[in-house]
């Protein structure tokens, strides 16, 4: 298992999604530890919880091509 980063970009896959409509685990194999926003830390992030643009996500996943697998949504 590793652990990734990833900050949400306007026009990417997840900004504008709650963490439920998502579908993180499903489509990226892995689970969200954290969210950073504004230098703030959000553990274990509600499932109510709104990416936005400028957010740093945390995650952990088995799937070393998680990363590329944001790119082609």
């Amino acid at each position: 298992v590793h652990i990734y980063r990833y900050e949400v970009r306007e026009e990417g896959p997840l900004c504008g999604k709650d963490l439920i409509r998502s579908d993180f685990q499903r489509h990226h194999n892995g689970m969200i530890i954290a969210i950073e926003r504004d230098g703030e830390y959000v553990y274990n992030p509600p499932a109510q919880t709104v990416f936005c643009r400028g957010d740093v996500v945390w995650f952990v996943s088995p799937d070393a091509k998680t990363l590329e697998k944001f790119d082609e949504e």
